[in-house]
């Protein structure tokens, strides 16, 4: 007989033990892509206080995982079954114990590649399927005597009953298939089609970590070790798609969500001003600085230019640029500047803050999206800047923006007009403008996102200010920051500007915010002192005609 024949034909001790980790390991990948589906639940702990504990909201679901092979189902004397009957270390008593954290209501799961016989098929049915269904009172009754020992928190046979779910995956190959749907279907959502090898390699990277959180010691290392919180995989996630999607020729999505390679056009400064009486109004200084000790109008100029393709051409315009069209495409962005070269005072602001929301919450813009006031006979457009803020655990927003540079510093005829343009049209317009929204929104060329609903039928704007913010920006001249900067000084201009800055959204708050309606809206000013407000204008318009 050869050497290598010579194997042992059971795959008990290290090859089935092999086999178990390898099916939790991916059971835990599974449950960790679901976050791509299920924004309420907020990371994955492996062997912390079970095999695989989720940590939702307001629950924690622990998982015990058993693979141990039988040519029978899992029966009631199996399931109840102690090593140690002294220590009551049955499946059910684990899985009892583990209801020990007060601040979370205790769910359970077993998992198994094997089926459970008909005494426990009620455990197989979802919790939230399981009105009048029969099978409640037989299995209470088979392990009422069998399970007399409540959790630590008090909690018996019966609780777990109520709240175990035992959910049957017959292979690691299943696992493996459902993995990589989940991950195919989130990436498909944003229309992005990966190809099988980038879909592979990003499961067994995600099984790679979880392998290595999973053998981490208890002794030596806390829970938090041991977890993949949401914030973390999502981000991750979303890195991989993009990173494996630029390998692959179809994606459509034309406002990227990672936009590190377009600088800001203005500095932010941090922290930003709140209003004591209005927990949702914020107001926040954006400046420029100097280069060479003159203010950087140039630089303005330039950053406002870089941004004009995605305000001025049209999502099906930017999809299709290639090697044969791209001429045809300057030419075209070309001609719009020259159509909008006597509007480059409204354009230079409402570029701005495209770039703003945009960099900031790497929105998706609705192009064209203006909404319209009428006056007299002339469409006079109220909001320049309609954008979809997704967010990852939380309702997806709509941000609107209104944008404008004064000419001087004439604060009070803005406020009046802030003031109409706020109650008189958008609010009391609402479903006009969700119309135009929804007409001109289009999806195959923007990430997935959940505003339709909001958008739809009858919905009331009372019932969106959590969804909806209003920005407002407006430039202005100012007098407290020089054109020309001499080393020789300190930055005195900066803690000027903030105390202007503050001294303007304190006069807005209390001139624009005398209504309780403005207690719910989410309503956000955005401040831009200018040393020269004609400058500017003649420096974007050079940068247009070169």
């Amino acid at each position: 007989m050869s050497v290598l024949d010579t194997m042992d034909q059971s795959d008990s001790g290290g090859v089935g033990a092999k086999k178990g980790f390898f099916y939790q390991d991916l059971a835990a990948a599974f449950y960790l892509t679901q976050m791509l589906i299920d924004k309420t639940l907020k990371y994955v702990r492996c062997e912390v206080t079970d095999d695989i504990d989720l940590v939702y909201e307001e629950h924690i679901e622990y998982i015990q995982v058993k693979t141990t092979d039988s040519d029978s189902k899992w029966t009631v004397t199996e399931l109840c079954k102690a090593k140690n009957a002294a220590k009551n270390d049955s499946i059910i008593h684990k899985s009892l114990s583990c209801d020990n954290n007060s601040a979370y209501i205790a769910k359970f799961k077993i998992l198994s590649p094997r089926e459970v016989n008909s005494y426990l098929q009620y455990l197989r049915i979802p919790l939230s399927k399981r009105d009048n269904k029969d099978g409640r009172v037989g299995l209470l009754k088979s392990l009422s005597p069998k399970v007399k020992s409540k959790s630590p928190l008090g909690n018996d046979i019966a609780y777990w009953i109520d709240n175990t779910w035992w959910e049957v995956i017959p292979s690691k190959n299943e696992l493996e298939l459902m993995i990589l749907r989940n991950i195919r279907v989130a990436a498909q959502e944003k229309d992005i089609f990966l190809k099988d090898r980038h879909e592979r390699a990003i499961l067994q990277s995600i099984v790679y970590v979880l392998t290595d959180k999973s053998a981490l010691s208890r002794k030596i290392n806390v829970s938090e070790d041991k977890s993949y919180f949401r914030k973390d995989f999502i981000s991750w996630f979303w890195d991989e798609v993009e990173y494996a999607s630029k390998d692959d020729t179809y994606s459509l999505k034309v406002y990227p969500q990672k936009l590190d390679k377009v600088d800001y056009i203005l500095q932010e400064y941090n922290p930003y001003f709140e209003d004591d009486n209005y927990k949702n109004l914020i107001g926040k200084l954006f400046y420029q600085d100097y280069e060479l000790f003159r203010y950087r109008f140039g630089y303005i100029a330039e950053g406002v230019y870089n941004w004009l393709p995605e305000v001025l051409l049209s999502p099906e315009e930017l999809s299709n640029i290639n090697g044969t069209n791209f001429q045809v495409k300057i030419d075209l962005l070309k001609t719009r500047m020259a159509l909008k070269e006597k509007e480059v005072p409204s354009l230079l602001p409402r570029v701005t803050l495209h770039s703003i929301i945009r960099k900031n919450n790497l929105s998706q813009p609705i192009y064209s999206a203006n909404l319209y006031v009428d006056s007299n006979k002339d469409r006079v457009t109220i909001y320049d800047n309609v954008h979809i803020v997704i967010n990852n655990d939380a309702p997806d927003e709509l941000w609107v923006g209104f944008s404008e540079i004064l000419d001087g510093d004439n604060f009070s005829t803005t406020i009046s007009k802030l003031k109409c343009d706020f109650i008189d049209n958008f609010l009391n317009n609402f479903q006009n403008h969700k119309k135009v929204i929804l007409d001109v929104k289009k999806d195959n060329f923007l990430f997935k996102h959940d505003v339709d609903p909001y958008l739809k039928g009858t919905s009331s704007i009372d019932n969106l200010f959590n969804m909806i913010h209003f920005v407002v920006f407006i430039g202005y001249k100012t007098k407290n920051q020089p054109l020309e900067y001499d080393e020789s000084e300190d930055e005195a201009y900066l803690p000027q500007l903030l105390a202007e800055v503050r001294g303007h959204f304190e006069m807005l708050a209390s001139e624009i915010v005398t209504e309780k309606i403005y207690k719910k809206i989410n309503l956000h000013f955005y401040l831009y002192p200018i040393p020269c407000v004609e400058t500017l204008v003649k420096e974007f318009e050079k940068r247009i005609n070169q």
